[in-house]
C-alpha cells in the first residue's frame, strides 16, 4: 500500500510539473511553413505613378502628335505625403500611400502601397482625403490614363503634352453623382425590368404541398 501510494505522488508530481512547464511555455506557437525555393506573392513595386505605365510616351507624343495610351490605375487612398519634387525644388510633389494595382500598356500588372497619381485626380482625392478627416474612409477610384498632345485652341503646356484621365468608376444608379442627376430629373432614370407574368393555375392543389398547380404542370 505504501509503494502504491508513493507511486501514485510520483505520477501525480510528474503530470504537476508538466502542466506547470506547460503554462510558462505560453502558448504553442504555430508551425512555420517550409519556405518556398523563390519568393512567395505579388511583388510590391515602389514608385509607382503614370510614368511607369509607359517610360517614354512623351517623347513618342512629341515627335508624333499622336494620342497613345499609358494604362489603368486602380485604387484605394489612405492618405498622403509632400515633397519636394526632385526636378524642381520649387515645386511639390504628392505621393499617396493605400492600396494601388496598375497594369501598364504591355498588360504587366504593378501593385504597391505608395503612388504618385495625375494632376486631375490628385486634387480631387486630396479635397475628399481632408474632408473625410483622420480615421475617414478611403478614397477609390479606376481610371483609365492617355498621353496626349496639347489641344488646340488651349495654353500650350511646357512639354507639349500632358496625361488625360478617364473615368472607370461604375456610373450606374448606385454612384452618389448619378443618383443625384437623376434626382434632379438630368438624366432620365433607367426603366425597371418588370416581373414576368405569373401562370394561371389550373384550379387544383397539389396533395402534398397544398399549393396550386400551375395549368401547364396539370397537363403534363
Amino acid at each position: 500500500m505504501a509503494k502504491s501510494a508513493n507511486t501514485m505522488r510520483g505520477h501525480a508530481a510528474r503530470v504537476l510539473d508538466h502542466q506547470t512547464a506547460k503554462a510558462a511555455a505560453g502558448p504553442t506557437a504555430p508551425r512555420v511553413v517550409e519556405p518556398a525555393a523563390g519568393p512567395t506573392g505579388r511583388r510590391l513595386a515602389g514608385n509607382l505613378g503614370p510614368g511607369t505605365l509607359y517610360p517614354g510616351v512623351g517623347k513618342l507624343v512629341q515627335r508624333t502628335g499622336q494620342p497613345h495610351r499609358c494604362g489603368t490605375m486602380t485604387g484605394y487612398a489612405f492618405g498622403y505625403t509632400e515633397h519636394p519634387n526632385t526636378k524642381d525644388i520649387k515645386r511639390l510633389s504628392t505621393r499617396f500611400a493605400g492600396q494601388f494595382l496598375l497594369v501598364d500598356r504591355q498588360g504587366t500588372v504593378l501593385q504597391g502601397v505608395e503612388c504618385y497619381l495625375p494632376s486631375t485626380l490628385e486634387r480631387g482625392i486630396k479635397a475628399a482625403l481632408r474632408l473625410r478627416g483622420e480615421g475617414g474612409e478611403p478614397v477609390p477610384f479606376a481610371v483609365e490614363l492617355w498621353c496626349e498632345p496639347d489641344a488646340e485652341g488651349r495654353p500650350p503646356s511646357p512639354l507639349g503634352y500632358s496625361y488625360v484621365t478617364y473615368d472607370r468608376a461604375p456610373q450606374g444608379a448606385s454612384n452618389p453623382l448619378m443618383a443625384l442627376a437623376y434626382e434632379a430629373g438630368i438624366f432620365e432614370r433607367p426603366a425597371a425590368a418588370l416581373p414576368a407574368p405569373a401562370e394561371a393555375d389550373s384550379g387544383e392543389v397539389d396533395p402534398e404541398t397544398g399549393e396550386p398547380v400551375a395549368a401547364s404542370q396539370a397537363a403534363a
